[in-house]
């Protein structure tokens, strides 16, 4: 499914606001958030722990723990206080029954380290029993990866919600969110949630409902 927005960074923080205020997540489940993640993915999902009395664990690019092999994963984070806890570069250690979002980039804008976003998807849907969610910002990653030439054959993995930028693929100003149709049907059946209430989605109505994906 389809919804059009003013741009990539608001339809992350509306879903975000939508997942928080459905009841998908709530206090003592767990966020896990890349460190390399453009801020549009993270400070949303930070703002829902914090609402929720959720726990944000990260997921580092490099190991940080190189001089202490004792960081805690089991104390709670305050999840908009301080210097953020850096909790491990292995996603496996990280992902448990109670992960509920995995706020992952496709590839970095600031390091061009790009996730295999498929692997991913399989980890946490196997360890969660398919009740975690892996949201995707694929706005530095279309322009290069998602293009026939560049996808060829390819099968795309069955990831929750991914967003990108028209305006980086040579279209209009607008983003670009793509759910799978189980992650909408979820947000409509538990919330207020129709097309009208995304910024600027008025006219994609149509396509919030569409089959049309190639994700």
């Amino acid at each position: 499914m389809v919804i059009m927005g003013s741009n990539a960074t608001s339809l992350l923080d509306q879903l975000a606001q939508k997942v928080s205020a459905s009841g998908l997540i709530g206090e003592g489940d767990e966020i896990v958030i890349a460190s390399e993640n453009h801020c549009a993915n993270v400070t949303p999902w930070l703002e829902v722990a914090s609402a929720v009395g959720a726990k944000v664990k990260w997921w580092t690019v490099t190991d940080t723990n190189t001089t202490n092999d004792n960081i805690s994963t089991n104390n709670d984070n305050d999840a908009m206080g301080g210097h953020p806890k850096m909790e491990s570069c292995i996603l496996s250690d990280l992902i448990t029954e109670k992960t509920k979002i995995v706020a992952v980039s496709h590839v970095s804008n600031i390091l061009g380290t790009e996730r295999d976003i498929s692997s991913i998807c399989n980890l946490v849907h196997r360890v969660t029993k398919n009740k975690g969610q892996v949201v995707v910002d694929g706005v530095a990653a279309a322009p290069h990866l998602l293009s026939p030439k560049a996808n060829g054959q390819q099968q795309w993995p069955v990831v929750d919600w991914y967003v990108v930028s028209l305006h980086k693929l040579f279209g209009p100003h607008l983003g670009c969110l793509v759910g799978r149709r189980p992650m909408v049907q979820q947000l409509l059946s538990t919330s207020e949630v129709t097309a009208e209430t995304y910024d600027g989605a008025e006219e994609a109505a149509p396509l919030l409902m569409s089959d049309e994906t190639t994700l």
